[in-house]
């Protein structure tokens, strides 16, 4: 069994769990969301309202956007520049992600990069990367895209060198520099020091998903992509490209069922995390892959028109079948009754002629009796008539005549 396999069983398995996921996510939320009622300092709230933010931020952006500007509120209450920088921020990357493009560059042109700590200067450059990278996914003009990588150049000289989100970045510039040896190597790396589900997880399979397709390995594209919508699923992020990706690859592959089952449930989770950028790209795949798909559903129903015009054929030439063979075997039982009963007539006269034959044998050894007698008798008198003969002769030559007569006039 390959790898490629192994991952499609386990994302379909994990597909029909997404429900369960889901819930034990909004439960997650639910949690906190019942903490930020016990909360009365205003930076007690902030903080909490603050997880809610990154648990909605890939889960459902409209609500992300709501804590965002609440929180925004109590940074204008207490007046802390700090704050308000990492909400405006954060509210510039969301309305960048639901296709706010607008409000999303006013706020970054309004952020003072001066005042901003160093933590928030990484924030600031990774807003502006994905705000030009989702820009330009929405317009389809690529030189948006180049704008995103300068942008990755200014996050990557204020990162630390060590932390995990310098060698994500370093490994996606290298991808999309082409350089593909240096981003395998560590993209790999990287995926085998995540376990899974770590979030980070998706990001670097979706990467490895991306490096493969470039180098033209299908395999190990479904398989990295596999693996990234796995994580996503486990995690409920609904803000994922993998699904997408995946739904592409498989079409290409004309695995329409496949296609049409990953295009339709990234369609669902981009429209309920309402990503505008990602709706607008499975709107222009999804009319395609579901006019494939129902072709193939057509072609499969005239399919089965066939089967079931040809089965009906069968059957009736099954039931006149059975018909003439149900009148056959009719005959055929009358034959055999007919036969039957010619048969004990047959028997009656046989018998009949054995006893006659019987008989027969009985009177032919009563005549073979009687024809033995009339021969032993003849015999007798044959030999009587011999002795007679003789006797005469004797009398004759002795001269003997009256002794002659007196033996002819004996009885």
């Amino acid at each position: 069994i390959n790898q490629k396999d192994s991952v499609e069983r386990e994302l379909k398995k994990v597909l029909g769990r997404k429900l369960e996921l889901e819930k034990e996510k909004l439960m997650k939320i639910f949690l906190i969301k019942e903490r930020l009622h016990l909360m009365q300092a205003p930076l007690d709230k902030f903080q909490m309202q603050g997880k809610l933010y990154q648990e909605f931020r890939t889960f459902q952006i409209d609500s992300a956007i709501f804590y965002v500007n609440e929180n925004r509120k109590i940074a204008d209450g207490l007046k802390d520049p700090l704050l308000r920088n990492e909400v405006d921020i954060q509210l510039a990357s969301l309305y960048s992600s639901a296709g706010r493009f607008i409000e999303s560059s006013r706020i970054l042109k309004g952020i003072p990069r001066e005042s901003l700590s160093s933590e928030q200067e990484a924030d600031y450059y990774r807003a502006y990367s994905d705000f030009y990278s989702h820009y330009g996914q929405s317009t389809n003009h690529y030189q948006y895209f180049s704008q995103s990588e300068v942008y990755r150049d200014s996050l990557l000289n204020v990162l630390p060198k060590s932390s995990e989100e310098y060698r994500i970045n370093s490994a996606t510039r290298a991808l999309f520099g082409n350089n593909f040896d240096k981003a395998e190597t560590e993209l790999l790396q990287l995926l085998n020091e995540y376990k899974d589900p770590h979030p980070q997880r998706a990001v670097i399979a979706y990467l490895l998903g991306l490096l493969y397709k470039n180098k033209g390995d299908q395999d190990s594209e479904i398989y990295y992509l596999g693996l990234s919508a796995i994580t996503d699923l486990k995690n409920s992020v609904k803000d994922n490209a993998s699904l997408q990706s995946l739904a592409l690859v498989y079409f290409e592959r004309n695995e329409i069922d496949k296609a049409y089952l990953f295009i339709q449930q990234a369609m669902e989770d981009a429209l309920f995390c309402n990503v505008r950028f990602r709706t607008i790209e499975n709107s222009s795949f999804y009319p395609i892959i579901n006019s494939a798909f129902q072709e193939k559903e057509q072609a499969n129903k005239n399919q089965l028109k066939t089967f079931l015009y040809t089965i009906s054929l069968l059957t009736i030439l099954l039931l006149v079948a059975l018909l003439i063979l149900y009148m056959q075997m009719k005959r055929l039982k009358k034959t055999r009754k007919d036969l039957k009963a010619l048969n004990t007539e047959l028997q009656g006269l046989n018998g009949q002629l054995l006893k006659v034959n019987q008989d027969l044998q009985e009177s032919n050894h009563i005549k073979e009796e009687y024809m033995a007698q009339f021969f032993e008798l003849c015999s007798s008198y044959i030999d009587k008539l011999d002795n007679t003969r003789k006797g005469i002769l004797k009398r004759v030559a002795n001269n003997q005549v009256g002794e002659l007569i007196k033996d002819l006039k004996s009885q």
